[in-house]
């Protein structure tokens, strides 16, 4: 027997979270939403009653939904409770924040059409529809995934509470024939799902200066440049070696590194890949030279390196020698 195969009458759900940075930087995980599943009449056909039950960071998680032989329409993600019998929403909403990097639903070969109904996001979707995003540490054939933010009391204050998911549009065997006629990504955000935000944030708290403090990301690759440009990014700062700059998340100010011909108003970055001056192997730091408070938090930053893996886990740029 498969083990990826999915039990009849029953759709199978994997949420997928954004990875963890070394000691718990980008807290990626985090409560795991109820799910709901309606049939194309409207009809409720059953739904994962979430508990307070949370998903760690760099994790995937399956569930088995058990339905009625149907036809699969639509899934609505929530970050509240369900009652017992995964039929009805609760009033408890679910305030620790999941940055989610890929949801995937599969229904049982035994509900109609369940080929075509499949189907699988990422978040991508939440940056392309104006919703909290961070890169999420996984690639995909090449493409690096971003994540986006789930969050009950949207603390970070442009996170999605809930969504529901159009498998006529966003199924596997539709989502072609869909593009085709909707060039544009963005038409997906009007038609193939449906986002609620969260109410407005209960304090100031919860902003990266308070959140992660001086710590940040540093990526061999780029990054930094785009979360500063855009207005929905959400997470800690970072440092681009390929592009040459610092984002500092809290005032989204693209700081440069310094160089021989350039000292002041700039970053320095110093790595240590050996246990020399007593200093920690692999310990890397940022130091702001010249610098306002309303171009950078922090004097120095301590640094730790956005790891990179597929989906499967297996790590691929681990930035030992960055």
């Amino acid at each position: 027997m498969d083990p990826n195969s999915v039990p009849t009458a029953k759709v199978r759900v994997q949420f997928q979270s954004g990875r963890d940075g070394t000691q718990g930087l980008s807290d990626a995980g985090g409560h795991i939403p109820s799910v709901l599943l309606r049939d194309t009449s409207g009809r409720n056909l059953g739904g994962l009653p979430a508990k307070g039950a949370k998903l760690g960071s760099d994790r995937f998680q399956n569930y088995d939904i058990s339905i009625a032989n149907s036809d699969l329409k639509t899934l609505e993600v929530m970050m509240e409770t369900l009652s017992g019998d995964g039929t009805t929403t609760g009033t408890k909403s679910l305030d620790d924040g999941l940055c989610l990097a890929q949801f995937m639903w599969t229904p049982g070969e035994s509900m109609l059409f369940s080929q075509d109904r499949k189907g699988v996001i990422s978040g991508d979707l939440f940056y392309l529809c104006g919703y909290s995003w961070y890169y999420s540490g996984k690639t995909h054939n090449g493409y690096e995934l971003r994540c986006g933010w789930l969050d009950g009391d949207n603390s970070n204050g442009n996170s999605v509470h809930g969504m529901i998911l159009n498998t006529d549009i966003l199924g596997s065997g539709y989502i072609e024939s869909y593009s085709k006629n909707y060039p544009n990504p963005s038409d997906i955000c009007y038609w193939g799902v449906n986002f609620s935000g969260g109410a407005s944030p209960h304090s100031k708290r919860s902003l990266p200066l308070e959140k992660y403090g001086s710590k940040a990301y540093v990526t061999a690759g780029p990054g930094a440049i785009a979360i500063c440009d855009s207005p929905t990014s959400w997470g800690p700062s970072m440092l681009s070696l390929e592009e040459g700059i610092f984002c500092d998340m809290v005032t989204k100010t693209k700081l440069p590194i310094c160089s021989p011909d350039m000292k002041d108003r700039c970053v320095s970055y110093n790595s240590n890949h050996g246990p020399a001056s007593g200093r920690a192997r692999g310990q890397r730091n940022l130091t702001a030279n010249k610098l306002s408070r309303d171009e950078v938090s922090f004097d120095s930053y301590e640094l730790h390196y956005l790891v990179k893996s597929d989906l499967s886990g297996t790590v691929i740029d681990h930035g030992s020698e960055v």
